[in-house]
């Protein structure tokens, strides 16, 4: 079976100069965590996700209207093509713990998208996918990755502000006193 078969085709892209609260709102539009970014002639220049967001907030402490795609998104990009098997793309996911993969053209160009979850709708419809193969990837991608702790940004590494964390939670003095339905809303339960 090949990457054509399975690949997501209707994938909304952003480009490195708008800014990360442009991004997240196709994130929230498309219901996706991944925005693969392209250039003034729509060719693959890196990708972002949801998680690149959130790291970026958190160490540059700013609004995401002032921080540029181009400053939180990941730049070594792997990609299929549609011709590519899929049991290739499985594996290229696996040796490099990445649950998505662009799907481009000979150009560069952005096709599409491939997903980790397509693999398991495939498996679920029993569409060439070998289950074994699967949970194998499934595991490695999934897994803790101890020699990718130290992550380089193109963002300062040092947050703007502390946040203290109360090393224990302060108990109650009293317990709050028990909720009462209304007394209509009594009734109406009793009677049922």
């Amino acid at each position: 079976m090949k990457v054509e078969a399975m690949m997501k085709r209707q994938v909304q892209t952003c480009r490195a100069d708008q800014t990360l609260n442009e991004a997240v709102q196709v994130f929230w539009d498309k219901d996706c965590g991944v925005v693969p970014v392209v250039d003034g002639e729509e060719k693959l220049v890196g990708i972002l996700t949801d998680r690149d967001v959130a790291v970026a907030a958190y160490f540059r402490g700013e609004n995401l209207k002032n921080i540029c795609v181009a400053d939180a998104m990941g730049r070594n990009v792997l990609t299929v093509r549609k011709s590519d098997d899929i049991e290739d793309a499985l594996e290229l996911m696996r040796t490099h713990q990445v649950r998505r993969l662009p799907v481009v053209d000979p150009d560069g160009r952005v096709e599409g998208i491939l997903s980790l979850s397509d693999f398991f709708h495939a498996a679920v419809k029993d569409e060439h996918v070998k289950p074994k193969k699967l949970i194998r990837a499934f595991a490695a991608i999934c897994g803790w990755r101890e020699d990718k702790r130290t992550v380089v940004f193109d963002i300062e590494l040092q947050p703007k502000a502390k946040l203290e964390v109360p090393t224990t939670l302060p108990t109650p003095k009293s317990k709050p006193a028990k909720a009462k339905a209304p007394k209509s809303a009594r009734s109406k339960s009793s009677a049922r």
